[in-house]
């Protein structure tokens, strides 16, 4: 299958400007990886820790030297045969299983029950079931936070099936839709790269070794199955760019559609498809393309209005508009005891204040946010030191915060608890040093591919761009954590796949005609962060090591972790 090149003004300058913008960010990401490294206590509070960019030389290195010896082994390069199709596909067949079984074994050794929004989600579905509407009410949790209904609906449905309380069953699903999302991704990277399948499988191994995916389908919640269906919609979205077939533009469509409902942050994926798709639209000059933006607007009106007209179908309550958006980015903006922009309550609290009323509560969040853009404007020190450390806190911690989650096991009275093994202090260290080698192994994958790409790429990356691009844009303002920059972290991995394989077999091509222009490309955007954060800046984001130890040591060998 062919992929479509940039063709057009508006084509090639939608390609150009996402590509530079990427690559800004890759770099961001490599220089905050190489330098800094951001780990949470128990309480979530954030540490900023120095890292060592030799030991994640010496990692890649070692891996790459692995893969090249790989790579050209004669059992490799016959797999990859156009002959052996069947064999290929068995292959991954064989990893998609280790990774579904590796999840499930998270999921039972965990057995983990949902806490915070998790818990009320589940309650609030209870609720539904046994005729209980005091969380939809006036100050309830779903009163405050109507963008969880459709997860709620979602949960009413399936523990109507399943049982409620039969939080497995939720988990084991969760299982199933990890492999479909790197099933996805695996098929976004055979449409990304057609010239070899390697980085195919580059990438399924990589969804066996980053286990933080696989402890997040601990989740009684929508990550997971929101995230994969995402990237279902992305994949289906390119290949009816290719045949046009209304089937791939319906599933795309009904893919978005689920994902939204399961959890609202994945409007950002719908963003990037819609975008791309009009973009594709213009430049293969196909009417046909239009079909898929036109069943996106009518995704987006049915997750926008049916949850809320369901439930006041079912509970005679009509939950409203709830806290404002903009106090999350009020938040977002503000300091906190966990960090930069993490959660200190005023989305709640601001709530309150305005006794419920979501345009009062609209109009605090925006003076709030004024207040905050003015000392900004006033005090850019200030302000460039916050932002560092907010988008350094949200996207540079290796695990995203899965060891924090299944910290509950370390009080699990069974001592052959293999999950509450992992939070043995050596043991968790030694996992945070090979996390922190793989998370700067990936974003180097990623910059390297960005930095190799040329107008032969296949267009088909930008969807993916696009995507990561709004993320980090989002979560610039939006309230921080780093669970959730997960999603656009792992959306990477093909990009990396594909960055490394170039590196290591079309080396001779790349840099035949194009030494320069790659080394301004790797160069210049890492030495302009190098000189932003040479200074007092930098020093603030690697100050905690020893801080850090101390509250591990505590938590970890006391036994309250």
């Amino acid at each position: 299958m062919e992929i479509s090149k940039p063709d057009g003004f508006i084509s090639k300058t939608f390609n150009i400007l996402i590509s530079f913008i990427s690559l800004i960010i890759l770099a961001f990401f490599v220089y905050i990886s190489a330098t800094v490294t951001c780990l949470v206590d128990n309480n979530e509070k954030t540490y900023f820790l120095k890292d060592n960019i030799y030991i994640h030389a010496i990692f890649t290195a070692a891996i790459l030297a692995i893969t090249l010896l790989i790579g050209n082994s004669s059992f490799f390069k016959d797999l990859l045969k156009e002959k052996n199709k069947k064999d290929l596909s068995t292959a991954k067949a064989i990893m998609l299983t280790i990774i579904f079984v590796v999840s499930t074994l998270f999921v039972y050794f965990s057995s983990l029950p949902p806490v915070s929004d998790q818990a009320f989600v589940q309650q609030a579905a209870y609720g539904l079931r046994h005729f209980d509407y005091s969380l939809f009410m006036e100050g309830g949790y779903i009163h405050t936070y109507p963008n969880q209904i459709g997860l709620v609906l979602f949960s009413y449905v399936f523990f109507s099936i399943f049982g409620f309380g039969n939080f497995l069953a939720f988990q084991i699903m969760n299982a199933l839709f990890l492999v479909l999302f790197y099933k996805r991704l695996c098929d976004i990277t055979g449409l990304l790269y057609e010239d070899s399948a390697a980085p195919q499988l580059m990438v399924l191994l990589l969804g066996i070794v980053f286990y933080p995916m696989h402890i997040y389908c601990t989740f009684v919640y929508g990550t997971i199955p929101g995230l994969a269906l995402s990237v279902s919609a992305i994949y289906h979205a390119l290949r009816f760019e290719k045949n046009k077939s209304i089937k791939n533009c319906i599933l795309s469509a009904l893919s978005i559609l689920v994902a939204m409902l399961l959890k609202s942050n994945y409007l950002i994926f719908f963003i990037a498809i819609f975008i791309y798709i009009v973009i594709a639209t213009i430049r293969c000059k196909k009417a046909i393309l239009l079909t898929l933006p036109t069943l996106f607007i009518v995704a987006f009106l049915i997750q926008a209005k049916a949850p809320s007209m369901i439930v006041q179908k079912m509970t005679g309550i009509d939950v409203g508009k709830g806290a404002s958006s903009y106090s999350w980015i009020a938040m977002g903006l503000q300091d906190s005891e966990l960090a930069e922009g993490w959660y200190n309550g005023f989305n709640k609290d601001s709530y309150r204040q305005s006794c419920y009323n979501p345009d009062i509560n609209k109009q605090i969040a925006l003076n709030a946010i004024k207040d905050r853009m003015n000392y900004f404007k006033d005090n850019p020190y200030d302000c460039l030191e916050f932002f560092s450390r907010k988008l350094s806190s949200e996207w540079n911690d290796p695990s995203y915060e899965a060891l924090w989650i299944i910290r509950p096991t370390k009080n699990d009275q069974n001592k052959n608890n293999l999950i509450s093994s992992l939070l043995t202090y050596d043991n968790y260290f030694l996992q945070i040093g090979f996390l922190n080698s793989l998370q700067f192994f990936i974003l180097l994958g990623c910059l390297l591919f960005l930095v190799f790409k040329s107008k032969n790429t296949g267009f088909g990356f930008e969807v993916l761009a696009t995507t990561i691009i709004g993320g980090f844009l989002f979560h610039i303002m939006w309230e921080a954590k780093s669970q959730y920059t997960l999603p656009y972290f792992v959306l990477t991995m093909p990009m990396a796949a594909v960055g490394y394989h170039k590196l290591l077999f079309d080396t001779r091509e790349l840099f035949k005609k194009n030494r320069l222009r790659i080394f301004l490309r790797l160069v210049l955007p890492l030495l302009f962060f190098y000189l932003i954060y040479s200074g007092t800046v930098g020093k603030n984001l690697t100050s905690d090591n020893a801080s850090y130890k101390e509250a591990m040591e505590r938590e970890l060998e006391s036994g309250i972790r």
